[in-house]
C-alpha cells in the first residue's frame, strides 16, 4: 500500500492488521516508487488520481507504468464529472473529477488499453442510508451494496453531467 499521508497509511495499517492481511505500507508521492521496474501485475488506485494536478498526472503515470509488468492490469476508481460545475469543489480546490475523456487520453498516452469502464455509483439517495437511520438492519449492507452494484452497471450511464464513481480497467502495452 502506497500512500503520501501519514495518517491514511496508518488508518489502512490498522485495518489491514485486524483482518490478517499482512502488507507492506509505504509513505511516498507517486513521482518515485520505491519498486523495482516490473515488479507488479495489478494496481488498485482508489480516488488517488484525483489528487493529482493535470500537469503532474503524465510523470505519475510514468512511474506507475516503470513498476507494472507488460500485461499488468490498472484498475482505477475515481469520481468523474462531465460537467465543470461538478469537477472542482471550493471545499476541495486539490480535487479533481476529470472527464471520462481526458482520464481515457492521459491513460492512452501512458500506454494503456482500456478493458472496462463502467459506473459504480451515481450521487442518489443510496440504500446504505436505510441502515444508518435504523430502517433496515446492518446485516444488510453487503447486499444493498451488491444491489446498488448491479443497477449501476445495469442502467447507469458512464457519462453524466453530475459525479459518478466510475470503475475502469486498464492494461499496460
Amino acid at each position: 500500500g502506497v500512500d503520501i499521508s501519514l495518517s491514511m497509511l496508518k488508518v489502512a495499517r490498522s485495518i489491514s492488521e485486524r483482518e490478517g492481511i499482512p502488507l507492506p505500507w509505504v509513505r511516498t508521492d507517486g513521482f518515485q516508487l520505491p519498486f523495482k521496474n516490473g515488479g507488479f501485475n495489478r494496481l488498485v488506485a482508489r480516488e488517488a488520481l484525483c489528487h493529482v494536478a493535470d500537469a503532474d498526472l503524465p510523470g505519475v503515470l510514468q512511474e506507475i507504468t516503470r513498476v507494472l509488468a507488460k500485461g499488468a492490469r490498472f484498475y482505477l476508481l475515481e469520481q468523474v464529472s462531465e460537467s465543470p460545475l461538478w469537477q472542482h469543489h471550493p471545499k476541495a480546490p486539490f480535487v479533481t473529477k476529470r472527464s471520462v475523456d481526458s482520464i481515457r487520453q492521459f491513460f492512452q498516452d501512458a500506454g494503456y488499453r482500456e478493458l472496462e469502464a463502467v459506473v459504480i455509483r451515481r450521487p442518489r439517495f443510496p440504500g446504505i442510508y436505510f441502515v444508518q437511520f435504523g430502517l433496515l438492519p446492518e446485516v444488510l449492507v453487503p447486499y444493498l451494496a451488491r444491489w446498488e452494484l448491479w443497477l449501476n452497471r445495469r442502467f447507469g450511464r458512464l457519462r453524466t453531467r453530475r459525479w459518478q464513481n466510475a470503475l475502469f480497467v486498464f492494461e499496460k502495452r
